[in-house]
């Protein structure tokens, strides 16, 4: 019986299926652009009136390259400012209040971590969104301290959305994965989390719903700071 892959395998397959996703998406782009351009220069050559919508196509097809290339761009950027003292208390007031349908939890919200404000607090209303993957109506958030691991603080993310298959998961986080629900790019929130210093992985629930688990450095005592 085969041993599952681990460590740069694994790397590796996760590398081979992104090159190849790219490699489609970008080859259904050329291909309009390039059928539209052929199109119009046989009706140029051969005197027929111009049809805009063959440059629109081709157009909009140039569009949606470009925006996979910012999404790659972005998703591979390195982290910017380093992680510095973040009081997890007022980030989840601020959703609270900006993402009514969202519940907080937590027997301690007020706990100081290690975070990137910006990259941690554009994550977290990114997962907030009503969306077809993750939440339709209704989202909530619980905050955990593990005594078993005092160094980090968890927060869970979980919604009312649709059942996806186990399958889904090892690509969940991964551009371009093709994902239902695509207003909610899961690639851009696993690159914020990382910038921001924290870690991110998903499971799900007995009923197949996504649960997304984000995971905090601690600030060390005696080091927190007022931010």
């Amino acid at each position: 019986m085969a041993s599952p892959p681990e460590g740069r395998e694994l790397e590796l397959m996760a590398q081979a299926r992104l090159a190849g996703r790219v490699a489609h998406h970008f080859n259904n782009c050329l291909a309009v652009i390039i059928a539209n351009l052929e199109m119009t220069v046989e009706d140029a050559a051969a005197g027929r009136p111009h049809d805009p919508t063959l440059a629109d196509q081709a157009l909009d097809a140039a569009r949606r390259a470009a925006a996979t290339c910012r999404k790659l761009q972005n998703f591979a950027r390195p982290p910017g400012a380093p992680p510095s003292p973040l009081n997890l208390g007022a980030v989840m007031a601020e959703m609270a209040e900006k993402q009514p349908h969202v519940t907080i939890e937590g027997a301690n919200t007020d706990v100081m971590v290690l975070a990137e404000e910006s990259e941690l607090i554009t994550a977290l209303h990114t997962l907030a969104v009503p969306s077809g993957v993750f939440i339709l109506e209704r989202g909530r958030i619980v905050v955990r301290e593990c005594s078993a691991d005092p160094d980090w603080v968890t927060v869970t993310m979980d919604g009312d959305g649709p059942s996806l298959s186990p399958d889904a998961l090892p690509s969940l986080f991964e551009p371009l994965a093709g994902h239902a629900g695509h207003d909610v790019d899961l690639s851009q929130v696993w690159s914020m989390i990382r910038r921001a210093g924290g870690r991110i992985d998903a499971t799900l629930n007995d009923e197949g719903r996504l649960i997304v688990h984000l995971r905090l450095a601690r600030v060390p005592s005696g080091c927190e700071g007022s931010k």
